[in-house]
C-alpha cells in the first residue's frame, strides 16, 4: 500500500490517505485542517491567515521544504537568514515538557538571537530576558519573536513560490511522500 498522489501543501478537499505499510507515508491536511491544528498549537497566530500562510506553516514540519527554504531565504532575503533557525527553535521550546529544558532552551533562545536586530526590537528581547530571569517559561514567552519570524519567512515564501526552485521542491515532495 502506498500514499495517494496528492500535494503535500494542504489541499482544498480530503482525498488524502495515510496507510500503513513500509512506505512512509505523511497525511496530507486539508486547508481547515491546517488551520486548526495549528491555531491549536500556537504555531499559527491571527485572526484569518491567508492561504498562502498555512501552506507556509505546513512545508515547516517537512524536512525537504526546510532545506528548500533555508536556500531560499539565504537567496532572497539575507537581512532574514537567521528567521527559520529562529522559529524552529521557539517551535522545539514550544514542545518542551520539562521545566527546566525550557529554561536551558529559552536562555539559548535569548543568546542566540537577541543581538539580531532584524529579528526583534530591544523592548521585545528585554520582555523575555525579565521573564527568563524570574523562571517564567510559558510557551507564549517567545510569541511575539516567533510571530516575527514567520511574517519574515512568508514574504520570502512569497517570492520564493514564484521561482523553479519552488516547482522542484514540490517534485521532490511528492517524489519522498507519495509513492506507492
Amino acid at each position: 500500500m502506498g500514499c495517494s498522489d496528492s500535494t503535500i501543501a494542504p489541499v482544498e478537499d480530503d482525498n488524502s490517505y495515510s496507510g500503513s505499510s513500509s512506505v512512509q507515508c505523511q497525511q496530507v491536511l486539508t486547508l481547515s485542517e491546517a488551520l486548526v491544528l495549528y491555531t491549536a498549537d500556537g504555531s499559527l497566530r491571527g485572526i484569518n491567515p491567508q492561504k498562502s500562510e498555512i501552506e507556509l506553516r505546513t512545508l515547516l514540519d517537512y524536512p525537504i521544504a526546510l532545506q528548500y527554504l533555508t536556500n531560499a531565504v539565504r537567496s532572497l532575503s539575507i537581512d532574514k537568514e537567521k528567521f527559520l533557525p529562529c522559529w524552529m527553535d521557539i517551535r522545539l521550546y514550544c514542545t518542551a515538557k520539562r521545566e527546566d529544558m525550557k529554561g536551558h532552551m529559552a536562555a539559548m533562545i535569548y543568546h542566540k538571537y537577541a543581538s539580531d536586530k532584524n529579528i526583534a526590537s530591544v523592548l521585545i528581547w528585554k520582555v523575555v530576558k525579565d521573564c527568563i530571569d524570574s523562571g517564567s517559561f510559558s510557551n507564549d514567552l517567545f510569541a511575539n519573536v516567533q510571530d516575527i519570524c514567520f511574517k519574515g519567512l512568508h514574504e520570502v515564501f512569497m517570492k520564493f513560490k514564484g521561482t523553479d526552485a519552488f516547482n522542484e521542491m514540490g517534485k521532490a515532495l511528492r517524489r519522498r511522500y507519495n509513492r506507492t
